[in-house]
């Protein structure tokens, strides 16, 4: 019965998968996507936001919309459903009230690019700032932020979607974002899961000349046995297939990708 359930759920590709869009077409990327095989597409923001800031007339957030439109107008044309808006980066937990209220504000106008789009989902990543002054993670100050966007989206049908990034600053394992949604505890809130994210903390070590980590197989085993115990099917919101290749030599302060302002799993991932 799995396998039948498996073989009916929708694919899609993240549009940022097919080219990046300051160098790749837009058209030749989603006609490429139909070519595969895939049913939909995860937007990334920039496929919308580079052609908008181009724009000569209007605001940005009125030029934003009209580039939604266009980016729902092809995949209309071939036939791709929009199932996710991504990402709201670096929300949860802000300390200064102003740049707090400039995101619910940006989030608003998403709010209104997302019905452009025909798709109910957003997807927000765990925060990336690890500078103390910049942001918390205070538990009860993440869970707050979150429930507001929630409740914001309620008002407008559309569902968040969480990501624990496995370089985030407070959270980077599925287990605390399955904790933080149960405290959020709203309708519309749920998680992505993303098997780079998952298996960069429980599996991969891109540190390691092995590029494991000490008993990786037994770790991996036992996160899959926790998550189908403690985590209900319908809070999974989608599930991101994606992966990294093995960094020999592994990732140290020597290598020439060594970015000190970044996580190791940033920087792997990247």
């Amino acid at each position: 019965m799995t396998g039948k359930l498996i073989d009916h759920l929708p694919i899609a590709i993240a549009s940022m998968s097919l080219g990046r869009a300051a160098h790749h077409d837009l058209e030749t990327k989603l006609s490429a996507a139909v070519a595969a095989g895939f049913q939909g597409i995860e937007l990334f923001y920039e496929d919308i936001k580079l052609p908008a800031r181009a724009m000569t007339t209007g605001t940005f957030e009125e030029n934003l919309h009209i580039s939604a439109q266009r980016f729902r107008d092809l995949c209309d044309k071939y036939s791709l459903k929009i199932f996710v808006f991504q990402p709201f980066k670096n929300y949860d937990g802000l300390l200064s009230p102003k740049r707090h209220a400039e995101k619910i504000a940006k989030l608003r106008n998403w709010l209104k690019v997302a019905k452009i789009l025909g798709t109910d989902m957003i997807q927000i990543p765990s925060m990336f700032h690890r500078d103390p002054q910049v942001a918390t993670g205070d538990e009860a100050k993440i869970v707050a932020d979150l429930q507001e966007v929630a409740d914001i989206g309620a008002e407008a049908g559309v569902r968040f979607v969480y990501e624990s990034m496995a370089w985030g600053a407070h959270t980077d394992t599925w287990q605390q974002a399955w904790r933080l949604t149960q405290m959020v505890d709203r309708q519309n809130f749920g998680m992505c899961l993303d098997t780079y994210q998952i298996l960069a903390q429980t599996w991969a070590d891109c540190t390691a000349e092995s590029g494991l980590r000490e008993n990786a197989e037994e770790r991996l085993r036992r996160d899959v046995e926790e998550f189908l115990k403690e985590v209900p099917l319908e809070k999974v919101y989608y599930i991101q297939l994606s992966d990294a290749s093995r960094m020999s030599p592994p990732l140290s302060e020597s290598h020439e990708w060594w970015n000190p302002k970044m996580k190791p799993n940033m920087v792997s991932s990247r």
